[in-house]
């Protein structure tokens, strides 16, 4: 029924934070309007033909008999009284991609009628504090990464003659990613910019009167190269009327620095080792702008950032490679060999494919040497020890480098050694 509600019930306590019993004449009409299309009647956005909508329905109820003449009347007079609930409410775990594929595997296990209307009670292994770390960090990451890369240009232009904040009230803004805001750009000059931030609206639907003003330094700018080359001016970047996004400062009241939406995304997933429990999960930059799970649906190859606990002694995404081809984590035959782990809480117990035999190693050894032939079968990635130890693969002292055991690839310290 819109705004991520499914059912009256849902829809009651998302659009007007009431039980479905203490709804009354006019919030009724309203929710019974809804299923048709509840897109073309959001309270927000066509609030005339949510209103429109509403009072036909109350009409028809009043013509069935359901409510008085009087109080149907009464009711049409009313605004849609819709509460305003803030983005950091709706949002307070940013676990909007894991709650979305709870609902897809229940789905596939009870189907369409069973989910929305069989009343289930669903309990996840997710933790609150967890998830807003791994959402931090991710999202920390791809805006650092992004900023490298320089500006690509302001969302959307728009006309700031006469009253700016009803036509920035217009422009969508994405409601997952607080603490940024959408602001326009209403004066410039070398050192600074004036920005006006984007107006809230009040439970009828309306633009708020409040006009909020802050100040874009040229600091808060300064990683916004154009051409490859760090601005010396505000105005190199920013002109009059571009829509932008920006975030609080921490240093000194009504100054902002600004911000821009990664133009690449990414995915993380928190499990516990032990019990295969996911505690966080995180599909992309913002599910407002894309609900495709790249943490679930997009394709990769295992274990290539993967962070591993301090006791795990290889990378997850090894175990998960050979699984997923049904190798069993005890198998020694070479052609069928994987990486694998013990029972819980024992040590784990690491497969190395060496030559033509595979012999295990047990430890907490951070390196995998697989030789290649049989790595591509299991499809793991080509590995081996550091250059300054002595190879794990044939325990004989001798040199990573010097090995006739190791294959010949480029590398690189980074690769080689597991996260912890």
């Amino acid at each position: 029924l819109g705004l991520g509600a499914y059912g009256i019930a849902a829809a009651s306590l998302v659009y007007f934070d009431k039980a479905v019993n203490e709804l009354n004449v006019q919030e009724i009409g309203y929710l019974a309007s809804l299923p048709k299309a509840p897109n073309n009647y959001h309270p927000y956005r066509f609030r005339e033909r949510a209103l429109e909508r509403r009072n036909w329905v109350i009409d028809r109820m009043a013509e069935a008999g359901f409510v008085k003449a009087a109080d149907a009347d009464k009711a049409k007079r009313t605004g849609l009284g819709v509460v305003q609930k803030q983005a950091a409410q709706q949002h307070t775990f940013a676990a909007e991609y894991f709650a979305e594929e709870v609902r897809r595997e229940l789905y596939e296990r009870y189907g369409e009628k069973k989910l929305y209307e069989g009343g289930l009670s669903v309990r996840t292994t997710l933790d609150p504090k967890m998830q807003l770390i791994a959402r931090k960090s991710l999202i920390d990451g791809l805006v650092k990464y992004d900023e490298a890369h320089g500006w690509r240009g302001a969302v959307k232009q728009i006309d700031i003659s006469g009253d700016w904040g009803v036509k920035l009230a217009e422009v969508k803004a994405l409601n997952d990613v607080s603490p940024w805001r959408l602001s326009v750009v209403l004066e410039v000059n070398d050192q600074s910019a004036r920005i006006g931030l984007q107006p809230g609206r009040d439970p009828t639907g309306y633009v708020g009167k409040d006009r909020d003003i802050g100040i874009l330094p040229l600091d808060g700018v300064k990683w916004a190269r154009v051409s490859g080359k760090a601005p010396t001016k505000v105005g190199q970047v920013l002109n009059p009327g571009d829509v932008v996004y920006v975030e609080a400062a921490e240093k000194g009241a009504g100054q902002y620095r600004l911000r821009q939406v990664p133009e690449m995304s990414g995915g993380m997933v928190v499990q516990d080792p032990w019990t295969g429990r996911v505690l966080a999960m995180v599909g992309g930059f913002s599910y407002d702008q894309s609900q495709f799970n790249r943490a679930t649906q997009a394709l990769r190859q295992p274990g290539q950032i993967v962070l591993g606990s301090k006791r795990w002694s290889g990378k997850p995404g090894h175990r998960q490679a050979a699984h997923l081809r049904d190798r069993g984590p005890r198998r020694s035959d070479p052609a069928k060999a994987s990486v694998g782990a013990a029972d819980v809480g024992k040590q784990p117990r690491v497969v190395v494919i060496h030559g033509d035999r595979g012999s295990p190693m047990q430890g907490r050894g951070h390196r995998i040497a697989p030789q290649s032939s049989r790595a591509q079968r299991l499809g793991l990635p080509l590995r081996g020890p550091d250059d300054g130890r002595p190879c794990r693969a044939c325990h004989s002292g001798r040199r990573a480098r010097s090995c006739p055991a190791m294959p010949s690839f480029k590398r690189s310290r980074s690769a080689m050694t597991s996260s912890t």
